[in-house]
C-alpha cells in the first residue's frame, strides 16, 4: 500500500498506512568469545525483554519491522548504510541506555541524513530518566516515557494520523515547531505483559539453547545505584508487578516448540525472592511442566538476599533443586557493611548471613554466581579487601565484578554531582563503562580498582580459561 505524508516540521512526517515499514534499533555493548559481528548476541538473555515486547505489539498490528544490532563489532555508518539500502522506513525506534547515548544520536544523525522524512522515536531507560536529550536533538522526532508495550499501539494510530499529537499519554512529540508533552500513561495490567515473538532475534543470536522469560516489573528496594524506583516515580498505578504464572508457562512451552535443544531459561525478575508465595506457585507449576518433557529444561534466576529467603531457605533450595535450577545469582555487591548501608541504600544483611546463604546454595548443588562492585564513591582500599575476601570465603561458581559507574537518573549520581564528585550532566558513553574506572576519587585510586577489578575477572570472571558459558553446557551434557 502507498504512503500518504503528511507535513509536521522540516525534518518529520506522519504516514498513513495500513502496513508501515518500521526500523527497530538495538545497541548492544558486549564481546565474548563466541559472538562475532553477524551474531552478537550471545543467546536469548541478551534480548531486552521490554523492548522485544514493543516490538511484538507493532508485529501484531500487522507492521513491517525490521532489527538492527549496533554492537563494538561494526562500524555504525556502514551498518546503517546498509540497513536503509533500497529500503524507505516509515518510523525508526531506538532503546537507548545512558552509556550508549552519543552512540544512539550518531545513528539516528546518520539514518535521517539518508532519510529525512523518517520519524525516529527514542525509549528505554535514558529516555525515561532523561527525555530532554533526546528533545534537544533535531534528529528525534518524539520520546517514550515509561513501559511501552501497551502505549505504542496509540503512537501507531498517531502515524496514520488516527489520533493528534496530544493524545498519547506516555509520548512527548515534537510538532511544527513545538514540544507537546503529554500527561504519563499508568502503569500496564503487568499480567497482560505478552510472549514475545523471539523470530526477529533469531539471526543475531549465537547460542539459541539458552532463553530468558520475564517474570516481572519493579523492585521494592530503594538502591541508590539502581533506577528502578525512579522509574517508578515517572507512571500512576502499580509499578511492582508478577505476570500471571500462566502466562509465564505458555512462554515456556512457546520456547520449547520452537527451538530445539532448550538447556537453560533464565527466569528474569528482580523480586524472585520478594513475594515467596508468587515464588512458590510458579515453581509448583514448572515442576508439573518439567514432569512431562523427556529432556527436562534447566532454569537460572537472579534472587535478592532478604530476611524472608534467608529464614526460609531450606525450603527454598529444596524448591528450587526440585525445579531443575542449576544456578542463582545474587546481588553482594560490596562486602563492607558500610558501604552497602551508607552508599548504596541496600536491604540490611550481614556478611556472615549472606556467606552462609550461599553456602546453602552450594549445598544443594546449585551454583552460586555473585555480583559485585569495585571502585564506589567513598570506598577505601580496605572495603575493597572486604569485597574480595568474602568472595574467597564463599569461593563461587563465578562472579560478574563491575567497576562502578553512577547512571544519569539515580540517587547515587545526584548525590556525587551534588558534592562535586562528577561534573552536572557528566555521562560517559561507549562500550565499556562496566570494565574501566572513568572516575577521579581522593580516596582511591584507578590502579586499585584495576587491580581488584582484574583479580576477580581472572579467578572467577566468566571468561577465564574454563569459561561459564562452556562450563554449563558441559554440566548440562552430563546430566542429560
Amino acid at each position: 500500500m502507498k504512503a500518504l505524508f503528511i507535513y509536521l516540521n522540516r525534518n518529520t512526517y506522519l504516514v498513513k498506512s495500513q502496513n508501515m515499514n518500521i526500523l527497530a534499533v538495538y545497541v548492544y555493548g558486549y564481546k565474548t568469545p563466541t559472538t562475532n559481528a553477524d551474531k552478537p548476541l550471545l543467546n536469548f538473555r541478551c534480548v531486552p525483554s521490554g523492548f522485544a515486547a514493543v516490538l511484538t505489539e507493532i508485529r501484531k498490528n500487522g507492521h513491517n519491522v525490521e532489527l538492527a544490532v549496533y554492537s563494538p563489532y561494526i562500524d555504525i555508518n556502514k551498518l546503517t548504510e546498509k540497513k536503509l539500502a533500497g529500503k524507505k522506513y516509515d518510523f525508526v525506534c531506538i532503546t537507548a541506555v545512558s552509556t550508549h547515548l552519543k552512540i544512539v544520536k550518531k545513528i539516528a544523525e546518520k539514518i535521517k541524513s539518508i532519510q529525512k522524512n523518517a520519524v525516529i522515536m527514542a525509549g528505554g531507560p535514558h529516555a525515561t530518566l532523561n527525555p530532554s536529550d533526546f528533545l534537544k536533538d533535531p534528529n528525534f522526532d518524539a520520546v517514550c516515557v515509561g513501559e511501552g508495550f501497551v502505549t505504542i499501539k496509540s503512537f501507531l494510530k498517531y502515524l496514520e494520523k488516527d489520533k493528534r499529537a496530544d493524545q498519547l499519554k506516555g509520548f512527548i512529540i515534537k510538532e511544527n515547531g513545538k514540544i507537546i508533552e503529554n500527561k504519563a500513561a499508568p502503569f500496564s495490567d503487568f499480567k497482560k505483559f505478552p510472549v514475545i515473538d523471539r523470530s526477529l532475534w533469531d539471526k543475531y543470536i549465537a547460542d539459541k539453547t539458552s532463553h530468558s522469560i520475564l517474570l516481572s516489573r519493579g523492585c521494592v528496594y530503594q538502591c541508590s545505584f539502581c533506577s528502578n524506583h525512579i522509574m517508578a516515580a515517572k507512571n500512576k498505578g502499580l509499578y511492582c508487578a508478577t505476570r500471571s504464572v500462566k502466562n509465564i508457562i505458555d512462554e515456556l512451552k512457546k520456547i520449547n516448540k520452537t527451538y530445539k535443544n532448550v538447556s537453560l531459561v533464565l527466569l528474569e525478575s528482580e523480586t524472585i525472592t520478594i513475594d515467596l508465595k508468587f515464588t512458590y506457585k510458579l515453581l509448583n507449576a514448572i515442576i508439573k511442566y518439567n514432569s512431562r518433557l523427556r529432556s527436562k529444561i534447566r532454569f537460572t534466576a537472579n534472587i535478592s538476599f532478604n530476611g524472608a529467603v534467608y529464614k526460609d531457605a531450606d525450603r527454598f533450595l529444596k524448591k528450587l533443586k526440585e525445579a531443575n535450577f542449576v544456578e542463582v545469582g545474587i546481588g553482594l555487591e560490596s562486602g563492607s557493611q558500610r558501604i552497602r548501608k551508607e552508599v548504596l541504600k541496600r536491604p540490611s544483611y550481614s556478611n556472615n548471613e549472606f556467606i552462609e546463604f550461599c553456602k546453602k546454595i552450594k549445598n544443594a548443588d546449585i551454583f552460586v554466581s555473585l555480583y559485585v562492585m569495585i571502585g564506589l564513591p567513598y570506598e577505601t582500599e580496605a572495603d575493597i579487601d572486604k569485597t574480595v575476601k568474602a568472595v574467597e570465603k564463599i569461593n563461587p561458581y563465578s562472579v560478574r565484578p563491575s567497576v562502578f559507574y553512577p547512571y544519569p537518573g539515580t540517587e547515587i549520581y545526584k548525590i556525587m554531582v551534588d558534592k562535586k564528585m562528577i561534573d552536572a550532566n557528566a555521562v560517559f558513553t561507549g562500550w565499556d563503562e562496566r570494565i574501566k574506572p572513568v572516575i577521579k576519587y581522593r580516596n582511591l585510586n584507578k590502579q586499585t580498582i584495576i587491580k581488584n577489578f582484574n583479580y576477580l575477572q581472572s579467578k572467577y570472571g566468566i571468561n577465564r580459561k574454563y569459561n561459564r558459558v562452556k562450563a554449563v553446557s558441559n554440566m548440562l551434557k552430563s546430566t542429560r
